[in-house]
């Protein structure tokens, strides 16, 4: 592989130029999930923050930074205010 004009091998390719998870920093190949604001995740990394479900694809909440599965943020004793939690819905 090369880039800028220097050659590498696969994985030093990889280890240099592939996106970083946020959660486990190490390097991605292959699918991941990117969220604006929060970094790139493995699919097993991008869990909810309450009871660490594995997201996936699946629609979540974001409240300042903290990323909530439906079901955790619909069990929530307060209710969010529209300012401040953010539904992201999964693309189909």
């Amino acid at each position: 592989m090369a880039v800028d004009g220097k050659v590498s091998c696969y994985p030093c390719y990889i280890a240099s130029n592939a996106p970083r998870c946020s959660v486990c920093k190490s390097a991605i190949v292959g699918q991941y999930r990117e969220v604006v604001g929060l970094g790139c995740f493995h699919d097993n990394c991008f869990t909810c923050s309450k009871c660490s479900k594995r997201i996936g694809n699946d629609s979540f909440y974001c409240e300042q930074g903290v990323v909530t599965c439906l079901t955790c943020q619909r069990s929530l004793v307060w209710a969010p205010s529209a300012s401040v939690a953010t539904v992201i819905t999964a693309q189909q």
